[in-house]
Order: C-alpha cells, then sequence, then structure tokens
C-alpha cells in the first residue's frame, strides 16, 4: 500500500484562489497559458460547483479497472487545473488502492496547484514540471489526460502519441477525454453572453469585489471567444494512435455526459470522446 501522512484537502475555492494569484508570476508569457491557469478552476468553481470534469465517469472506470488488475502507476498528462488529480483521489477514497501518481506538466502553475492539493492526499503523487515530449520515464500502468493535445501543433500531435505510448508498460493503458470533429465541420458555438452574466452574478455572490468581478469575466471572454488550437479529426486521430502502436479499444461519444465544461456549450465546436488504448503485450517483439 503507497500509504502516506496527509492532511487537509484543499477545497475548490481555495485551489482556486491560489491558482488566480499564482498564474500571474508562475505561466510564462511564451506557452500562453495564464489565462486558462488563472481562472479554470474559478471558472468550475463558480459556474460547475467544483465538479469534476467532462467525462468523469469514464476516467474512474478506468482507474477501477487498473485497480483490479493490480496496477498502480498513473500519469497525469498536463492539467488545466486539478481536476484529473481530483478523479484519482475519488476512485482512491472509493476503493482505497492507494496509487502512485506522476503529474506532468510544462507550467510551474498547475505542477504548483497540484502539489497544493497532493498534500492532502493519502497517495503519493510526484510532481514533475518538464514538456511531455522530453520526459522519458517508461514505467506507467495507465495515462491519463483531458483535451490535452489541442495544445500543440499537429506534427507535434503524432510525438505526444508516441511518447504516450512510450511512457506506457507493455500491456498497459492509455485513457484520455478529447474534443474532436466528426465530419470536418466546426459548430456553431453558443453566445458567449449569457454566460458571462451567470458568471458575473456568481462572484459578486461568492465576494469577489466589482475590479476582480470585472477582470475574471474579461478573461473568460477572452478565452471563450478564441480557439488558439489546431482542430483535431477523429479520422486522423485513430490513424494516428494505430502509426504510434497503440491499440485502441474504445472511442465513445460522450452523449449523456452532463457539460461540465467551464464555458458555453460547444465552446470547442467538437465533440467530445473518451477514447481508450493499450499498448500491445509484445510490444517491440
Amino acid at each position: 500500500m503507497n500509504d502516506k501522512p496527509s492532511g487537509a484537502v484543499p477545497s475548490i475555492e481555495q485551489l482556486s484562489r491560489f491558482s488566480w494569484h499564482a498564474a500571474d508570476h508562475k505561466c510564462r508569457p511564451e506557452d500562453g497559458c495564464q489565462v486558462v491557469h488563472k481562472i479554470w478552476s474559478t471558472l468550475r468553481w463558480l459556474l460547475k460547483q467544483g465538479r469534476p470534469p467532462a467525462g468523469d465517469s469514464f476516467l474512474e472506470e478506468r482507474i477501477e479497472a487498473l485497480a483490479a488488475r493490480g496496477g498502480s502507476r498513473i500519469l497525469i498528462c498536463g492539467g488545466a487545473d486539478t481536476g484529473l488529480l481530483e478523479i484519482v483521489a475519488a476512485s482512491d477514497r472509493k476503493l482505497g488502492f492507494r496509487p502512485r501518481v506522476t503529474f506532468v506538466d510544462r507550467c510551474a502553475t498547475p505542477c504548483a496547484q497540484n502539489g497544493l492539493l497532493a498534500a492532502g492526499l493519502p497517495f503519493t503523487v510526484d510532481i514533475v514540471q518538464q514538456d511531455i515530449l522530453g520526459y522519458l520515464e517508461q514505467s506507467f500502468d495507465l495515462v491519463l489526460a483531458h483535451n490535452f493535445l489541442f495544445f500543440f501543433s499537429p506534427g507535434d500531435q503524432s510525438r505526444v502519441l508516441r511518447r504516450w505510448a512510450d511512457l506506457l508498460v507493455p500491456g498497459a493503458e492509455l485513457s484520455f477525454v478529447q474534443n474532436l470533429l466528426h465530419d470536418g465541420t466546426p459548430r456553431q458555438q453558443e453566445p458567449v453572453q449569457p454566460a458571462l452574466r451567470e458568471l458575473s452574478q456568481a462572484a459578486r455572490s461568492a465576494g469577489f469585489t466589482s475590479d476582480e468581478t470585472s477582470e475574471l469575466c474579461q478573461l473568460a471572454a477572452q478565452m471563450w471567444s478564441t480557439e488558439p488550437f489546431p482542430w483535431i479529426h477523429r479520422r486522423w486521430l485513430t490513424a494516428a494512435l494505430q502509426a504510434a502502436g497503440l491499440e485502441t479499444e474504445r472511442c465513445d461519444l460522450l452523449q449523456s455526459e452532463r457539460d461540465t465544461g467551464s464555458g458555453p456549450r460547444g465552446r470547442f465546436g467538437a465533440d467530445r470522446y473518451a477514447i481508450c488504448c493499450r499498448k500491445p503485450a509484445q510490444w517491440g517483439n
């Protein structure tokens, strides 16, 4: 059992206030991540009552499958905030299997925020600030990610998939949630103004000052109104996973999932998929 002394688990409000201030001096301007890392937890707190990221039931199911087969090493690959670690923690509370978790992100803000959460958890979490393309450890039973590929160029997206394959032990699993285009045509997103009005009211009710509320809404409008990433097509991803040597077992449209994206429905203009792949047991033979 991977037990360790644990303290109080910080609330979503505490995690939100931490990243609100930390992103201003920890995010590097050249990475273009400051807005997301500054406000993502706050949006989950105020608009979604702190619910975990969309697809949480799928990811919890995969963690339960890991525990059932006796695995324990989990890699969380990137994060807008602590959402994926919260899902692992929820599974640990349910199962008591004490995983050994590694969180990797190139930005100091989510590393520090996940470290804050990890201090209150009863299992070991190693925090590694590094670009996943340069991370070389190869001993994981499960890799988890959530809308991670967006933040890489099309060429580097293929490299990320190959890196994920390399990081898994033979027979291990990659499970991730990703918004994908099915027919090549982005959907029209909903207007952002209704969500901004809801956010403004929620912020004032939570005790945000007028200046804080104004800044939050400005940053949310900026994030919701731009698409800073290349579209990912389902057909491309299926072929790229195969090229990386991974066997796709599931690529399911999450039609029944509640919308826990932190903003207007359809912000990404694509459908959300749950994807489960496996590294062949005879890898390299």
